[in-house]
Protein backbone atom coordinates (compact mmCIF):
# COMPACT_ATOMS: atom_id res chain seq x y z
CA UNK A 1 0.00 0.00 0.00
CA UNK A 2 1.35 3.39 -0.98
CA UNK A 3 1.07 5.92 1.76
CA UNK A 4 2.20 9.48 1.21
CA UNK A 5 2.18 12.26 3.74
CA UNK A 6 2.06 16.01 3.89
CA UNK A 7 4.18 17.51 6.62
CA UNK A 8 3.57 20.81 8.34
CA UNK A 9 6.15 22.09 10.83
CA UNK A 10 5.56 24.97 13.15
CA UNK A 11 6.99 26.27 16.41
CA UNK A 12 4.67 25.60 19.32
CA UNK A 13 5.39 26.02 23.05
CA UNK A 14 4.14 22.98 24.93
CA UNK A 15 3.99 22.99 28.72
CA UNK A 16 3.65 19.73 30.62
CA UNK A 17 1.46 17.81 28.17
CA UNK A 18 4.41 15.99 26.65
CA UNK A 19 6.92 16.98 29.29
CA UNK A 20 8.82 19.53 27.25
CA UNK A 21 8.86 23.29 27.67
CA UNK A 22 9.61 24.01 24.03
CA UNK A 23 9.37 21.72 21.03
CA UNK A 24 9.19 21.75 17.28
CA UNK A 25 5.90 19.97 16.63
CA UNK A 26 5.24 18.19 13.36
CA UNK A 27 1.81 17.21 12.14
CA UNK A 28 1.74 14.26 9.77
CA UNK A 29 -1.40 13.87 7.76
CA UNK A 30 -1.64 10.57 5.95
CA UNK A 31 -3.70 10.11 2.83
CA UNK A 32 -3.77 6.69 1.20
CA UNK A 33 -2.66 6.51 -2.42
CA UNK A 34 -2.49 10.28 -2.85
CA UNK A 35 0.51 12.46 -3.58
CA UNK A 36 1.37 15.43 -1.32
CA UNK A 37 0.10 17.74 -4.06
CA UNK A 38 -3.24 15.93 -4.18
CA UNK A 39 -3.48 16.08 -0.40
CA UNK A 40 -2.91 19.82 -0.42
CA UNK A 41 -5.48 20.33 -3.18
CA UNK A 42 -8.07 18.24 -1.35
CA UNK A 43 -7.38 20.19 1.84
CA UNK A 44 -7.94 23.49 0.08
CA UNK A 45 -11.29 22.29 -1.26
CA UNK A 46 -12.36 21.07 2.16
CA UNK A 47 -12.88 17.51 0.91
CA UNK A 48 -9.84 15.82 2.45
CA UNK A 49 -10.63 12.57 4.28
CA UNK A 50 -14.40 13.03 4.26
CA UNK A 51 -14.90 9.90 2.14
CA UNK A 52 -12.69 7.83 4.44
CA UNK A 53 -14.57 8.52 7.68
CA UNK A 54 -18.34 7.94 7.64
CA UNK A 55 -20.53 9.56 10.28
CA UNK A 56 -20.36 7.05 13.14
CA UNK A 57 -21.43 7.40 16.76
CA UNK A 58 -18.67 5.97 18.98
CA UNK A 59 -19.42 5.08 22.60
CA UNK A 60 -16.79 4.14 25.18
CA UNK A 61 -17.64 0.52 25.99
CA UNK A 62 -17.54 -0.13 29.74
CA UNK A 63 -16.20 -3.67 29.44
CA UNK A 64 -13.52 -3.39 26.74
CA UNK A 65 -12.74 0.29 27.47
CA UNK A 66 -12.73 0.91 23.72
CA UNK A 67 -14.73 3.39 21.67
CA UNK A 68 -17.18 1.24 19.69
CA UNK A 69 -19.49 2.44 16.88
CA UNK A 70 -23.27 2.11 17.43
CA UNK A 71 -24.67 0.54 14.22
CA UNK A 72 -28.18 2.00 14.62
CA UNK A 73 -26.79 5.54 14.60
CA UNK A 74 -24.43 5.20 11.64
CA UNK A 75 -24.65 8.04 9.13
CA UNK A 76 -26.52 10.39 11.48
CA UNK A 77 -25.59 13.85 12.72
CA UNK A 78 -26.81 15.20 16.06
CA UNK A 79 -27.76 18.45 17.74
CA UNK A 80 -27.19 17.22 21.29
CA UNK A 81 -26.08 14.12 23.21
CA UNK A 82 -26.33 13.49 26.97
CA UNK A 83 -24.81 10.56 28.89
CA UNK A 84 -25.74 9.22 32.33
CA UNK A 85 -24.69 6.19 34.36
CA UNK A 86 -27.56 4.12 32.95
CA UNK A 87 -28.33 5.41 29.46
CA UNK A 88 -27.45 7.54 26.46
CA UNK A 89 -29.86 9.99 24.82
CA UNK A 90 -29.17 11.60 21.46
CA UNK A 91 -31.08 14.28 19.52
CA UNK A 92 -30.57 13.76 15.79
CA UNK A 93 -30.54 16.64 13.33
CA UNK A 94 -33.92 15.55 11.92
CA UNK A 95 -35.56 15.81 15.37
CA UNK A 96 -35.58 12.12 16.30
CA UNK A 97 -34.57 11.38 19.88
CA UNK A 98 -32.77 8.06 20.46
CA UNK A 99 -32.35 6.40 23.84
CA UNK A 100 -30.23 3.31 24.48
CA UNK A 101 -28.70 1.51 27.40
CA UNK A 102 -25.18 1.75 28.80
CA UNK A 103 -23.83 -1.11 26.69
CA UNK A 104 -24.83 0.68 23.48
CA UNK A 105 -27.46 -1.88 22.49
CA UNK A 106 -31.16 -1.33 21.78
CA UNK A 107 -30.99 2.16 20.32
CA UNK A 108 -34.66 3.08 19.94
CA UNK A 109 -36.51 6.15 18.76
CA UNK A 110 -37.93 7.79 21.87
CA UNK A 111 -39.66 10.77 20.31
CA UNK A 112 -39.71 13.05 17.30
CA UNK A 113 -39.26 16.76 18.00
CA UNK A 114 -38.16 18.75 14.99
CA UNK A 115 -37.98 22.00 16.99
CA UNK A 116 -36.07 20.60 19.97
CA UNK A 117 -33.46 22.95 21.45
CA UNK A 118 -31.53 20.45 23.54
CA UNK A 119 -31.56 17.60 26.06
CA UNK A 120 -31.07 17.13 29.78
CA UNK A 121 -30.83 13.90 31.77
CA UNK A 122 -30.05 12.22 35.06
CA UNK A 123 -30.46 8.61 36.18
CA UNK A 124 -34.19 9.06 36.82
CA UNK A 125 -35.43 10.87 33.72
CA UNK A 126 -34.44 12.75 30.64
CA UNK A 127 -36.03 15.85 29.22
CA UNK A 128 -36.43 17.29 25.74
CA UNK A 129 -36.24 21.06 25.64
CA UNK A 130 -38.52 22.84 23.16
CA UNK A 131 -38.70 26.61 22.64
CA UNK A 132 -41.85 27.00 24.77
CA UNK A 133 -41.84 23.87 26.99
CA UNK A 134 -39.95 20.82 28.18
CA UNK A 135 -41.04 17.18 28.03
CA UNK A 136 -40.02 14.87 30.89
CA UNK A 137 -39.66 11.11 30.33
CA UNK A 138 -38.84 8.42 32.88
CA UNK A 139 -35.63 6.64 31.89
CA UNK A 140 -36.28 3.20 30.47
CA UNK A 141 -40.05 3.71 30.36
CA UNK A 142 -41.33 1.89 27.31
CA UNK A 143 -44.47 4.01 27.01
CA UNK A 144 -43.49 6.72 24.55
CA UNK A 145 -46.65 8.69 25.42
CA UNK A 146 -45.86 9.10 29.11
CA UNK A 147 -44.09 12.45 28.87
CA UNK A 148 -44.94 15.12 31.42
CA UNK A 149 -45.20 18.48 29.64
CA UNK A 150 -44.20 21.65 31.51
CA UNK A 151 -44.62 24.97 29.76
CA UNK A 152 -41.88 27.56 30.06
CA UNK A 153 -42.58 30.55 32.33
CA UNK A 154 -44.80 33.15 30.71
CA UNK A 155 -43.01 35.14 28.03
CA UNK A 156 -39.84 32.99 28.17
CA UNK A 157 -38.24 30.82 25.48
CA UNK A 158 -35.71 28.08 26.17
CA UNK A 159 -31.99 28.49 25.50
CA UNK A 160 -30.48 25.59 27.51
CA UNK A 161 -31.63 22.77 29.79
CA UNK A 162 -29.56 20.67 32.21
CA UNK A 163 -30.15 18.33 35.16
CA UNK A 164 -28.72 17.71 38.60
CA UNK A 165 -29.37 14.43 40.40
CA UNK A 166 -32.74 15.69 41.63
CA UNK A 167 -33.83 18.58 39.46
CA UNK A 168 -34.19 20.26 36.08
CA UNK A 169 -32.59 23.66 35.47
CA UNK A 170 -33.37 25.85 32.46
CA UNK A 171 -31.81 28.99 31.01
CA UNK A 172 -34.15 31.26 29.06
CA UNK A 173 -33.10 33.45 26.15
CA UNK A 174 -33.79 36.44 28.40
CA UNK A 175 -30.82 35.41 30.58
CA UNK A 176 -33.06 34.31 33.47
CA UNK A 177 -32.68 30.89 35.10
CA UNK A 178 -35.36 28.66 36.60
CA UNK A 179 -35.54 25.42 38.59
CA UNK A 180 -38.40 22.96 38.25
CA UNK A 181 -40.13 22.47 41.61
CA UNK A 182 -41.61 19.12 42.76
CA UNK A 183 -45.10 20.40 41.86
CA UNK A 184 -43.89 21.05 38.27
CA UNK A 185 -43.85 24.82 38.64
CA UNK A 186 -40.86 27.07 37.97
CA UNK A 187 -38.82 28.79 40.66
CA UNK A 188 -36.62 31.62 39.44
CA UNK A 189 -33.04 32.22 40.64
CA UNK A 190 -33.53 35.89 41.48
CA UNK A 191 -30.06 36.61 42.89
CA UNK A 192 -28.35 36.22 39.52
CA UNK A 193 -27.33 38.74 36.86
CA UNK A 194 -28.20 37.86 33.23
CA UNK A 195 -26.79 34.38 32.55
CA UNK A 196 -25.09 33.09 29.38
CA UNK A 197 -24.55 29.40 30.31
CA UNK A 198 -25.46 26.83 32.96
CA UNK A 199 -23.73 23.58 33.92
CA UNK A 200 -24.98 20.95 36.38
CA UNK A 201 -23.02 18.43 38.40
CA UNK A 202 -24.40 15.69 40.60
CA UNK A 203 -25.69 18.10 43.25
CA UNK A 204 -24.44 21.56 42.29
CA UNK A 205 -25.16 24.16 39.61
CA UNK A 206 -22.82 26.63 37.91
CA UNK A 207 -24.00 29.85 36.28
CA UNK A 208 -21.84 31.87 33.88
CA UNK A 209 -22.94 35.49 33.72
CA UNK A 210 -23.11 37.36 30.44
CA UNK A 211 -20.32 39.60 31.77
CA UNK A 212 -18.09 36.61 32.60
CA UNK A 213 -18.78 36.30 36.34
CA UNK A 214 -19.36 32.86 37.89
CA UNK A 215 -21.92 31.81 40.48
CA UNK A 216 -22.68 28.46 42.09
CA UNK A 217 -25.41 26.86 44.17
CA UNK A 218 -25.92 23.53 45.91
CA UNK A 219 -23.40 21.11 47.37
CA UNK A 220 -19.87 22.21 48.23
CA UNK A 221 -18.93 18.93 49.94
CA UNK A 222 -15.72 18.63 47.91
CA UNK A 223 -15.08 22.31 47.26
CA UNK A 224 -16.82 22.25 43.86
CA UNK A 225 -18.19 25.75 44.47
CA UNK A 226 -14.74 27.11 45.22
CA UNK A 227 -15.52 27.73 48.88
CA UNK A 228 -14.01 26.41 52.12
CA UNK A 229 -14.89 22.85 53.02
CA UNK A 230 -16.73 24.02 56.16
CA UNK A 231 -19.38 25.65 53.96
CA UNK A 232 -20.97 22.41 52.79
CA UNK A 233 -24.08 23.73 51.05
CA UNK A 234 -25.29 26.99 49.52
CA UNK A 235 -29.06 27.56 49.39
CA UNK A 236 -28.65 30.56 47.06
CA UNK A 237 -26.20 31.40 44.25
CA UNK A 238 -22.82 32.51 45.55
CA UNK A 239 -20.02 34.20 43.63
CA UNK A 240 -17.02 32.03 42.68
CA UNK A 241 -13.88 34.12 42.06
CA UNK A 242 -11.81 32.81 39.14
CA UNK A 243 -8.31 34.20 38.41
CA UNK A 244 -8.39 36.31 35.27
CA UNK A 245 -12.05 37.16 35.80
CA UNK A 246 -13.60 36.81 32.36
CA UNK A 247 -14.85 33.20 32.19
CA UNK A 248 -15.79 32.06 28.68
CA UNK A 249 -16.72 28.38 29.25
CA UNK A 250 -17.87 26.25 32.20
CA UNK A 251 -18.50 22.55 32.78
CA UNK A 252 -19.59 20.43 35.74
CA UNK A 253 -19.62 16.69 36.31
CA UNK A 254 -20.09 14.66 39.46
CA UNK A 255 -18.61 16.79 42.25
CA UNK A 256 -16.08 18.69 40.13
CA UNK A 257 -16.24 22.07 38.36
CA UNK A 258 -14.25 23.51 35.44
CA UNK A 259 -13.78 27.11 34.30
CA UNK A 260 -12.06 28.58 31.23
CA UNK A 261 -10.74 32.08 31.91
CA UNK A 262 -10.13 34.53 29.05
CA UNK A 263 -10.50 31.67 26.58
CA UNK A 264 -7.05 30.17 27.22
CA UNK A 265 -6.61 29.30 30.93
CA UNK A 266 -8.36 26.29 32.52
CA UNK A 267 -9.19 26.01 36.24
CA UNK A 268 -10.80 23.23 38.26
CA UNK A 269 -11.99 22.53 41.80
CA UNK A 270 -13.91 19.88 43.72
CA UNK A 271 -13.34 16.14 43.94
CA UNK A 272 -10.12 14.83 42.40
CA UNK A 273 -9.98 11.22 43.64
CA UNK A 274 -9.59 9.85 40.10
CA UNK A 275 -7.34 12.61 38.80
CA UNK A 276 -10.23 14.66 37.37
CA UNK A 277 -8.77 17.89 38.82
CA UNK A 278 -6.07 17.50 36.14
CA UNK A 279 -3.10 18.78 38.16
CA UNK A 280 -1.17 15.50 38.65
CA UNK A 281 -2.76 14.91 42.05
CA UNK A 282 -5.46 12.59 43.33
CA UNK A 283 -6.92 14.86 46.02
CA UNK A 284 -10.35 14.11 47.43
CA UNK A 285 -11.04 17.80 48.05
CA UNK A 286 -9.87 20.90 46.18
CA UNK A 287 -11.60 24.03 47.48
CA UNK A 288 -9.76 26.66 45.44
CA UNK A 289 -10.05 26.85 41.64
CA UNK A 290 -6.58 25.75 40.51
CA UNK A 291 -5.05 26.22 37.08
CA UNK A 292 -4.45 23.12 34.98
CA UNK A 293 -1.03 24.32 33.85
CA UNK A 294 -0.36 21.68 31.22
CA UNK A 295 -3.23 23.01 29.08
CA UNK A 296 -3.34 26.70 29.99
CA UNK A 297 -1.85 29.64 28.10
CA UNK A 298 -0.25 27.42 25.46
CA UNK A 299 1.15 29.60 22.69
CA UNK A 300 0.86 29.17 18.94
CA UNK A 301 2.24 31.06 15.97
CA UNK A 302 0.49 32.20 12.81
CA UNK A 303 1.76 34.47 10.08
CA UNK A 304 -1.35 36.61 10.44
CA UNK A 305 -1.26 37.20 14.21
CA UNK A 306 2.23 36.15 15.30
CA UNK A 307 2.51 34.47 18.72
CA UNK A 308 -0.73 34.16 20.68
CA UNK A 309 -2.40 31.95 23.28
CA UNK A 310 -4.30 28.96 21.93
CA UNK A 311 -8.01 29.37 22.64
CA UNK A 312 -10.22 26.54 23.90
CA UNK A 313 -13.17 25.42 21.81
CA UNK A 314 -15.24 23.65 24.47
CA UNK A 315 -14.94 21.49 27.61
CA UNK A 316 -17.13 18.56 28.65
CA UNK A 317 -17.25 16.71 31.98
CA UNK A 318 -18.52 13.39 33.31
CA UNK A 319 -18.83 12.11 36.86
CA UNK A 320 -15.08 11.48 37.24
CA UNK A 321 -13.48 12.58 33.96
CA UNK A 322 -13.30 15.48 31.52
CA UNK A 323 -12.17 16.31 27.99
CA UNK A 324 -11.34 19.52 26.15
CA UNK A 325 -10.33 20.69 22.68
CA UNK A 326 -8.66 23.83 21.43
CA UNK A 327 -10.22 25.98 18.73
CA UNK A 328 -9.04 25.03 15.24
CA UNK A 329 -5.51 26.13 14.40
CA UNK A 330 -4.43 26.62 10.81
CA UNK A 331 -2.18 23.55 10.90
CA UNK A 332 -4.88 21.41 12.56
CA UNK A 333 -7.31 21.64 9.66
CA UNK A 334 -7.14 17.85 9.40
CA UNK A 335 -8.48 17.35 12.92
CA UNK A 336 -8.59 18.63 16.48
CA UNK A 337 -6.72 16.70 19.16
CA UNK A 338 -8.72 15.81 22.26
CA UNK A 339 -7.12 16.12 25.70
CA UNK A 340 -8.72 14.08 28.48
CA UNK A 341 -8.07 13.15 32.10
CA UNK A 342 -9.73 11.35 35.00
CA UNK A 343 -11.22 7.88 35.34
CA UNK A 344 -10.62 5.35 32.53
CA UNK A 345 -11.39 7.65 29.60
CA UNK A 346 -8.44 6.91 27.33
CA UNK A 347 -9.89 3.95 25.43
CA UNK A 348 -7.72 1.26 23.87
CA UNK A 349 -8.58 -1.13 26.68
CA UNK A 350 -6.94 1.02 29.35
CA UNK A 351 -8.49 1.34 32.80
CA UNK A 352 -5.86 3.72 34.08
CA UNK A 353 -6.89 6.85 35.95
CA UNK A 354 -5.05 9.84 34.49
CA UNK A 355 -4.33 12.96 36.56
CA UNK A 356 -2.59 14.86 33.76
CA UNK A 357 -4.40 15.73 30.49
CA UNK A 358 -3.30 13.54 27.62
CA UNK A 359 -4.40 12.83 24.06
CA UNK A 360 -6.84 10.00 23.36
CA UNK A 361 -6.13 6.99 21.17
CA UNK A 362 -7.55 7.04 17.62
CA UNK A 363 -11.10 5.85 17.05
CA UNK A 364 -11.55 2.31 15.80
CA UNK A 365 -11.42 2.34 12.01
CA UNK A 366 -10.09 5.91 11.87
CA UNK A 367 -6.45 5.35 12.81
CA UNK A 368 -5.15 5.98 9.27
CA UNK A 369 -1.57 6.38 10.51
CA UNK A 370 -2.42 8.74 13.38
CA UNK A 371 -1.18 8.17 16.90
CA UNK A 372 -4.04 10.02 18.62
CA UNK A 373 -7.72 10.79 18.21
CA UNK A 374 -8.40 13.70 15.87
CA UNK A 375 -11.87 15.18 15.50
CA UNK A 376 -12.86 15.87 11.88
CA UNK A 377 -14.47 18.99 10.51
CA UNK A 378 -16.76 19.22 7.48
CA UNK A 379 -18.83 21.96 5.93
CA UNK A 380 -22.12 20.99 7.62
CA UNK A 381 -21.00 18.84 10.55
CA UNK A 382 -18.05 18.23 12.85
CA UNK A 383 -16.98 15.51 15.26
CA UNK A 384 -17.41 16.31 18.91
CA UNK A 385 -16.57 14.50 22.15
CA UNK A 386 -18.99 14.44 25.09
CA UNK A 387 -18.61 13.13 28.66
CA UNK A 388 -21.34 12.26 31.13
CA UNK A 389 -21.90 9.81 33.97
CA UNK A 390 -19.12 7.23 33.66
CA UNK A 391 -19.15 7.42 29.85
CA UNK A 392 -17.70 9.26 26.90
CA UNK A 393 -18.78 9.35 23.26
CA UNK A 394 -17.69 10.86 19.95
CA UNK A 395 -20.41 11.90 17.52
CA UNK A 396 -21.02 14.12 14.52
CA UNK A 397 -22.58 17.42 15.52
CA UNK A 398 -24.76 19.37 13.09
CA UNK A 399 -23.34 22.85 12.57
CA UNK A 400 -25.74 25.66 13.37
Amino acid sequence: MNVSRTLFNFSHRRVGVVGAATALTSYYIYQKQKSPLQCAAASASGSLRNLHFPHNFHLLDLNSRKYKPIPELQGLTFRDVVLTESSVTALASDGKVYEFQADGRAAETRAFERDAVGLGANNRWFCIGLPDKIKLFLCGDQDRRSATIINMPSGETLKQVDCTREGVIVLANSGKCYELSPDNTWKRFRQLPPVAQIACGEAHILFRGQEGGIFGQGSNSYGQLGAKFEERFFENPTSIPIPGGNVTHIAAGGDTSYFVSNGSALFSCGMGQYGQIGNQQYKHIQTTPTKIKSLSNIQEYTEETGVRDKMFDYITAGAHHAAITYSAFQHEQFGQSVYAWGKSILGGGRRTHISLPTTLLPLEGEEDGLDRMQLRNEEKARQRVVCGGDKAAVFWETKK
